[in-house]
């Protein structure tokens, strides 16, 4: 799946010389985080609430202290400043955007709201805004994916183990000679050692979540620091 499949579409957009006031109050009526910033069809910012945070009008301008303003750049003096100050869209929108092209796949997607903290990427193609897919796009992507899943495959317990294992391997958890599988009538038995807690955690949920498997008991201990090197 693609930023193509899950993007909205339907986008209000703004101009560089909407006032800042109007942008606050779309921002209030259609129950959105950001407004895309779009001047002749082509995507030059985005103004998002943190974009208007720290207004003179509200109080809420940030007031460095006089230490930190020794070791602040001018750029970002001015930066603040258009932020607090600026009157319309232009003056206080992000341009320096992240973006993804309407054949992004999802996993790169996500990658990215994770790499630059964002919460929404803009899709576009040759300057042009097509869409934005957000942080609520992939949890609905989630959410029809529970609702779609389909029965278990039927499978034996053999054919359970080697998918667990494989799983497991795939992930880089704990080493297999130091793991024991054991599947009874789809029931999975989970032995042996592994480094942490969380690993512990984590292998479970890989055997849990194998189609086919109707149940988990975690039988795993934790390996002492200092028998794992881990010190």
């Amino acid at each position: 799946m693609r930023a193509r499949d899950i993007m909205t579409t339907e986008i209000v957009t703004v101009a560089p010389s909407t006032p800042v006031s109007a942008i606050a109050s779309l921002l209030v009526e259609r129950k959105i985080s950001a407004v895309p910033v779009v001047d002749d069809g082509q995507l030059v910012g985005l103004v998002s609430e943190g974009d208007l945070m720290h207004r003179e009008e509200t109080g809420t301008e940030t007031r460095p202290s006089w230490w930190s303003e020794l070791f602040r750049a001018p750029d970002d003096r001015a930066r603040a400043y258009l932020k607090a100050h600026g009157q319309n869209a232009a003056a206080v929108m992000t341009a320096d955007l992240h973006t993804v092209g309407p054949d992004t796949d999802m996993e790169e997607v996500a990658s990215e709201m994770s790499r630059h903290r964002v919460k929404r990427l803009p899709v576009v193609e040759k300057g042009k805004l097509l869409g934005i897919v957000s942080r609520a796009d992939l949890l609905r992507l989630m959410v029809n994916a529970a609702h779609d899943a389909k029965e278990p495959v039927a499978v034996n317990d053999h054919q359970l183990v080697e998918a667990i294992t494989k799983e497991i391997q795939k992930a880089g958890l704990a080493t297999t000679t130091t793991l024991n599988v054991i599947a009874t009538d789809g029931t999975i038995s989970l032995w042996g050692f592994v480094a942490s807690d969380t690993e512990k955690k984590a292998v479970e949920v890989a055997a849990a979540g194998m189609s086919g498997v109707k149940g988990v008991e975690n039988h795993l201990a934790v390996r002492p620091p200092y028998l794992t090197g881990a010190y």
